[in-house]
């Protein structure tokens, strides 16, 4: 029952929720993406739009980053490793 929206990179992320509108359930968002990369992306929102930051899961495969890891607990988002499965 949800809508999908899809974003190549954090540049377009934001154009949905800045200039469309767009109030997201929920955000899966990749660390690594051309333009503006999951740390820049979110920082924005943290900035613009703070209250959908309980809304996001943030996607890495560098999980064993001390500063990958604090910034997910600074901003207080959900980090979940790469690969991982459905059933994960």
């Amino acid at each position: 029952g949800y809508r999908v929206h899809e974003a190549a990179d954090g540049e377009r992320a934001r154009a949905l929720i800045e200039t469309d509108g767009l109030r997201p359930e929920l955000i899966f968002c990749d660390q690594r993406m051309p333009r503006m990369d999951g740390t820049a992306f979110l920082e924005w929102l943290a900035t613009f739009e703070p209250a959908l930051l309980p809304r996001v899961v943030l996607l890495t495969g560098d999980t064993l980053s001390p500063e990958i890891v604090a910034f997910a607990s600074r901003l207080h988002v959900r980090l979940v490793a790469k690969p991982f499965t459905q059933d994960d």
